[in-house]
């Protein structure tokens, strides 16, 4: 389907994939089905669609009280384990956070394994996937996420997964998509050597007061 509609990639969210109780399965059987059935997938793809891209998305729970790909490095050991160049990993903001992860650490981390395939933009409060507007909570973390993805680079596609239930639907995806835009043109005005030097010593202070100039005027 993706290559008759001309896209270069397939996203798969497995959200079935897991479990919810104690001894409800056997963990080194759905491991072996979890990594057998992408390499499936992997090896369809590379044949029937060579430039079309296999991208895993992550997450720690829901609708499952624990999904199978729940993390950026299980993502990474699975991709790897497949073996395959054209499989990878789609990053979601808002699955980061609810995951207690740090989305631009996850950006560099998943970019080191050349397994940063695609990205979804969104927002939540940490402990449910919300999936609110980009850029409506955690701002800061959102602009070091967007700084991450220049750092590496990325060209992919970034998706907004936000479900605004009770907001006009063209009015959330705009704004998700100008804050994103305000944020990538505020890193144009950024001190990049002066952060450097507080990165380099792992100075917190010196590192917000250069964000502070950008974001604060």
């Amino acid at each position: 389907m993706a290559k008759e509609l001309g896209s270069n990639y397939a996203g798969l969210w497995l959200g079935q994939d897991g479990y919810d109780y104690p001894f409800q399965v056997n963990y080194k059987d759905i491991w072996e089905n979890e990594v057998n059935g992408l390499r499936e997938v992997a090896m369809y793809a590379q044949e029937h669609a060579p430039d079309v891209k296999i991208c895993v998305e992550y997450k720690i729970k829901e609708p499952r009280c624990y999904i199978t790909m729940a993390g950026a490095g299980k993502a990474v050991a699975v991709c790897q384990e497949v073996g395959l160049p054209n499989i990878g990993a789609t990053l979601d903001f808002g699955h980061c956070l609810f995951g207690q992860e740090n989305p631009a650490e996850s950006v560099i981390f998943l970019n080191r394994y050349k397994k940063l395939f695609a990205v979804h933009i969104n927002d939540n409060y940490g402990y449910w996937d919300d999936d609110l507007f980009f850029g409506s909570l955690h701002i800061i973390q959102a602009l070091e996420f967007v700084y991450s993805l220049v750092k590496v680079n990325y060209e992919g596609w970034i998706g907004l997964d936000i479900f605004p239930y009770r907001e006009d639907v063209v009015h959330a995806c705009n704004i998700s998509i100008r804050n994103f835009k305000k944020m990538a043109k505020l890193l144009d005005e950024l001190s990049e050597e002066d952060l450097m030097k507080a990165q380099a010593k792992h100075d917190a202070i010196e590192a917000f007061r250069c964000i502070r100039k950008i974001i604060l005027k």
